[in-house]
């Protein structure tokens, strides 16, 4: 179930994919210009109505890194009864150990938050995991199987307003870059829905 990861210069490297899981310079500056950044996220998050909900789907949660960095932000701009759902789906989920080892270097910018997925990731298992981070305001819906099987059969909380496409590249992962995953990509999506990636 879980990947086998070797390690380059202290980035997590998969083997399934041969490819980094984020920037060997700085990945949670990547995170916030490619995802954060050009799906307008903090501008989105700032005029959201009192007890709004905002809806991520992610393709490839790999560390968990994009979650955790899109969940702090939400947390300083959204209104403060707004809530997140980060909807996730990862084929090759990491162990919780090697989840924290990647997340080492921001371990100061994720707490408490990081504390609280890692508690809930120990008791990961395939299929829907639901994770409760912060109690009604952060919501983690990890999907741990194919993706395109999974959006075929999920019931999401609410249609996506933004994508992150993060499932390493078309030449490493052919597999996550096709037409029926796109498709289905469209029928979660609200009408105004944006996506970013690499």
């Amino acid at each position: 179930m879980f990947s086998r990861l070797v390690w380059q210069q202290q980035i997590p490297k998969s083997t399934e994919f041969d490819d980094v899981y984020f920037s060997l310079e700085n990945g949670l500056e990547e995170s916030s210009y490619v995802f954060i950044q050009h799906n307008r996220l903090i501008s989105r998050f700032e005029q959201m109505p009192q007890q709004g909900i905002f809806t991520v789907g992610e393709l490839g949660f790999g560390v968990g890194l994009n979650f955790l960095n899109t969940a702090r932000v939400f947390c300083h701009h959204a209104p403060d009864r707004a809530s997140l759902n980060f909807v996730s789906f990862e084929r090759y989920p990491v162990t919780v150990g090697d989840l924290q080892t990647a997340l080492q270097p921001w371990q100061a910018h994720f707490r408490p938050l990081l504390d609280t997925l890692l508690e809930q990731y120990a008791s990961l298992k395939n299929g829907l995991n639901i994770f409760e981070l912060i109690p009604q305001c952060i919501f983690l819906y990890l999907y741990i199987d194919d993706v395109t099987k999974g959006l075929a059969h999920i019931t999401m909380p609410q249609q996506v307003d933004a994508w992150y496409l993060h499932g390493f590249s078309p030449a490493k992962n052919p597999q996550m870059w096709q037409k029926e995953l796109f498709e289905q990509m469209v029928k979660h999506s609200k009408s105004q829905a944006t996506f970013a990636t690499f």
